[in-house]
């Protein structure tokens, strides 16, 4: 009876063992999108879960303090994590093959994976398996050492490009403030500078937030700021340009439309979120037309160029935001972006965050723009968006 229930637990050992090291290698090393990393997701759902509990409670100035270092501490708090799993698993080995008790296999096993030395194995096979449990540790270790500097080079790209957004479309970010503020510069044409570095940066983004879906949890040091409604508002910038002054319009404006599209449908599937995968051009969006002619206003009041009317405008701008907007709202609430107007709606009824709308502010223009932003009420509950 002892045999079998030692020889049962050298087998649980050897699986979780090798369960762990899978989990961390598929994690920290593979560098691509993969759904079967259970122990990976199990802690970072187990971290979230407590933080995600509390900020639903509170003002959304509060939720982000709480929110922002959750990434960070996702990724520092696996080490321990997975050391203490390896350390049962160990365990569980020496207990069936080195003929310890419970207490005595675990004594071992933390001794050997510490390399803390204080306990010595007994027989040939225990020998072997204190030896792998000595390497364990530092392999662990360095493999998130090695991890780390990727991880915190795509944020630092990411995040360079949302800090040059807040000077050209406002901070934070909106479509037709990006529009409004070339325009009052004379420089629309650089515009399809915009896109196409917005269109690497998507690509960038797609690549590392599959791979690493972690870094889709990294936030922005100024809580306004958010890599996922920035690109909203760079999607629909090349959107409005496109409905509004179509032959003028770079390849570079379809480019990132296309390239965000399918970013977002990447990283929802590595979230694990629904994919809204082919809408058709005449599904309903959440923006209404009215909200789109306020804008449209906007860019007529500071000279942007037209070649059609708001009514056909509209048709065309709905016709590319919905290939994105549900995807985007989806993911949105997930990572708990800044709950800004035309970024859909957010968990739990908290206030949304108001862009003031721009003027041309001069010296002699005393009314000029107040850029600060305001938070209104939401008028009601905000519900998540149709699947």
């Amino acid at each position: 009876m002892n045999s079998v229930l030692h020889s049962a637990a050298a087998v649980a050992g050897l699986a979780l063992v090798v369960a762990v090291w899978r989990a961390a290698i598929l994690a920290l090393a593979v560098a691509r999108p993969t759904r079967s990393v259970l122990l990976y997701r199990a802690w970072i759902a187990l971290v979230r879960a407590p933080v995600d509990a509390i900020a639903k409670r509170v003002s959304y100035a509060r939720r982000d303090a709480l929110l922002a270092p959750i990434g960070s501490l996702v990724m520092i708090s696996l080490v321990p994590f997975w050391l203490a799993l390896f350390g049962v698993g160990y365990g569980l080995i020496f207990y069936g093959v080195g003929g310890l008790s419970m207490s005595g296999a675990l004594r071992e096993s933390g001794s050997s994976l510490f390399t803390l030395g204080f306990s010595s194995p007994r027989g040939g096979v225990a020998t072997i398996v204190s030896f792998l449990a000595a390497i364990t540790g530092p392999l662990l270790i360095a493999l998130l050492i090695g991890y780390l500097p990727t991880l915190y080079g795509a944020f630092n790209r990411r995040e360079t490009e949302v800090s040059l957004l807040a000077g050209r479309g406002g901070d934070p970010a909106w479509g037709p403030v990006i529009l409004v503020r070339y325009q009052l510069a004379d420089v629309v044409g650089q515009l399809a500078d915009l896109f196409a570095s917005w269109e690497r940066l998507v690509a960038d983004i797609a690549e590392s937030h599959t791979s690493y879906p972690t870094l889709a949890f990294f936030r922005s040091p100024d809580l306004r700021r958010s890599w996922l409604t920035s690109l909203m508002a760079v999607m629909d910038a090349a959107a409005i340009q496109l409905a509004r002054t179509p032959s003028a319009a770079s390849a570079s404006s379809r480019l990132v439309i296309t390239g965000g599209i399918s970013a977002l449908k990447s990283i929802n599937a590595a979230q694990r979120l629904p994919v809204i995968d082919d809408p058709l051009p005449n599904d309903p969006i959440s923006l209404t037309y009215e909200e789109f002619h306020e804008a449209w206003l906007m860019l007529d009041r500071v000279g942007y160029p037209s070649e059609t009317q708001p009514e056909q405008a509209w048709k065309d701008f709905k016709g590319w935001r919905v290939n994105w907007e549900q995807n985007a709202f989806l993911l949105a609430r997930k990572i708990d972006s800044p709950p800004l107007d035309w970024s859909g709606p957010r968990n739990g009824n908290i206030p949304r965050l108001v862009r003031d709308r721009p003027r041309n502010r001069r010296h002699d223009d005393l009314d000029g723009l107040n850029v600060s932003l305001r938070l209104r009420p939401a008028t009601e509950p905000d519900q998540p968006p149709p699947a």
